[in-house]
């Protein structure tokens, strides 16, 4: 599928019992939110150029959806991804984007086991602005020199949660419905880092920094070497419970 300034995707959810969609989408843009329960992918493709289409693969349980990389065509435009994901059943996802200015996926109300991000430069967005109707069983975030925005988390529903970074700044907010335990590690380089927790959440957080700072703000306590909300001295559940390892970064840390 190629040549056309806009393509229309539309691709059905296969005959298997868990399918996973990889969207790989470098260099491009990528906007995905949730679609209807029929179709597993809707949306389109433009390419500015009109040099290039997109792909779609199937290896096994895999579908990848991709594109051409023409680089030469990028004078014109940078390709761009919109896409509606399907809501009729559980799938795994992972996505994988390049050097681009904005991607923004709103996740909330797909029914996700597993997300595997991988962002390289650039500026990334992941919301959940609705809860996830099955639980997760890992989120799974690797940026290099990125600035990413992680939005209502507890709606993800899932249990673990890994975020990775190098020369990076990360805005993570913990807002939504926390469905259940939920641990989360950041494990982050030279990146500015800032966490928010709502004020109900009964949050336990650990912080370590090599070379940076920890700012904590107003509400917390130290309590066994971490830092406890007061709905967590309360012994309220479920109970989030977060890990922050940087080596030259600045973390803040508050209640919201």
């Amino acid at each position: 599928m190629s040549g056309d300034d806009k393509s229309t995707i539309s691709i059905p959810f296969p005959d298997i019992d868990l399918p996973q969609l990889k969207i790989t989408a470098a260099p491009a843009r990528l906007n995905v939110a949730a679609g209807d329960d029929l179709v597993w992918v809707a949306g389109n493709y433009t390419d500015p150029s009109g040099e290039t289409g997109f792909r779609v693969n199937q290896q096994g349980p895999v579908t990848q959806l991709t594109h051409d990389r023409h680089f030469s065509g990028l004078r014109k435009g940078v390709p761009q991804f919109d896409l509606a994901l399907g809501t009729g059943r559980s799938f795994s996802l992972a996505i994988e984007t390049g050097a681009s200015d904005r991607n923004v996926c709103d996740l909330g109300g797909v029914s996700l086991t597993d997300l595997d991000c991988k962002q390289g430069a650039g500026e990334f967005t992941l919301d959940f602005s609705r809860p996830n109707p099955v639980e997760m069983t890992k989120l799974s975030l690797a940026a290099g020199a990125a600035a990413l925005e992680l939005h209502n988390l507890a709606n993800s529903n899932a249990g673990e949660l890994s975020i990775t970074g190098g020369a990076a700044s990360f805005k993570a907010d913990f807002g939504g419905e926390l469905q259940r335990p939920m641990h989360a590690r950041f494990n982050v380089g030279m990146a500015e880092l800032r966490i928010a927790v709502p004020n109900e959440t009964a949050a336990k957080i650990r912080a370590s920094s090599t070379l940076g700072t920890v700012n904590v703000g107003d509400g917390f306590m130290t309590k066994e070497g971490a830092y406890w909300s007061e709905a967590a001295i309360k012994g309220a559940l479920p109970e989030l419970s977060i890990e922050i390892v940087t080596a030259l970064g600045s973390v803040k840390i508050e209640l919201v």
